[in-house]
């Protein structure tokens, strides 16, 4: 029994040691020596989840910098180490980057916030809803687990100074925006399919009545047909023929003007070779 509550522990402890730890997290001034720092400690994923509210911080002087420092262990830094300053429940964050120092098993991060620099929108909605400009750290990696990934709020400013008013209509512009919808054009009318079928009909009608009407005039003899190569020409040309009433006959149908095209210049390229060599030597036998 004790060696399973050893052997339990002992995982507990490994799957706790992968996770993104910030050790040693504090909060200092820099701008205002007479100002105290703050002593967050250790925050991880697990760490502090039944904490009510991050750490307060009030903050009087529009110009003050803020800096968040921590320790993570060298051998496993997160990919992606950001701090978002702002309402998120606006929509209304920016993003710091840290310095980063290696000092031997550990790596010193260090994140500025410079009041001065934010933006007069997220300044003005903080004052506008009368909440606090809230901290949120993120220490992930895509090869991490999610459960092990930072994802927390450390830190909350309050802004006790006035700000000066600033055009209501930048809020708007960081806002989410609409979602794009993509609008395709629709498919090209074609002619009713009754009318299609009347033009084919016609097309077929009269190509039956051309051979009839060539048989019984006698301008077209079975005895006539070339023979030896003549006949492969012969062929080709009858093929060309019947092949351009198909494609027609289709695009009436309902294909389209580009795949009509596309069989048109396939078929039209041989049968002109084929057709041509058949008009001639028909020709000096006529």
């Amino acid at each position: 029994m004790q060696f399973f509550k050893t052997l339990a522990t002992l995982v507990t402890c490994m799957s706790f040691a992968l996770a993104y730890v910030a050790q040693d997290l504090h909060v200092s001034f820099p701008s205002n020596k007479g100002k105290t720092s703050v002593m967050i400690g250790k925050v991880g994923p697990e760490l502090g989840v039944d904490e009510a509210t991050p750490t307060l911080v009030t903050v009087n002087n529009p110009n003050e910098v803020i800096q968040i420092n921590f320790a993570v262990d060298s051998s496993d830094k997160p990919f992606q180490n950001t701090l978002l300053v702002g309402l998120p429940s606006s929509n209304l964050e920016m993003v710091f980057e840290p310095e980063i120092k290696d000092n031997g098993k550990l790596s010193m991060y260090k994140y500025k916030i410079d009041l001065a620099t934010l933006d007069a929108a997220l300044l003005q909605e903080a004052f506008k809803i009368l909440e606090p400009v809230k901290a949120t750290l993120i220490l992930a990696s895509s090869t991490a687990e999610a459960k092990d990934n930072l994802f927390r709020e450390i830190l909350q400013l309050d802004l006790d100074f006035d700000v000066a008013p600033s055009d209501s209509s930048l809020v708007d512009r960081f806002a989410i925006k609409p979602e794009i919808h993509h609008v395709f054009h629709p498919e090209p009318k074609r002619v009713a399919k009754t009318i299609a079928v009347i033009f084919v009909a016609i097309i077929i009608v009269t190509i039956l009545s051309l051979l009839v009407t060539w048989l019984n005039s006698c301008a077209a003899a079975f005895d006539n047909i070339p023979a030896g190569a003549n006949a492969l020409y012969f062929l080709g040309f009858i093929a060309t023929i019947v092949g351009f009433e198909v494609i027609f006959a289709r695009y009436y149908l309902g294909t389209s003007i580009f795949e009509t095209l596309f069989s048109s210049l396939y078929l039209g390229a041989p049968g002109l070779l084929a057709s041509t060599k058949f008009l001639r030597s028909f020709g000096q036998t006529i």
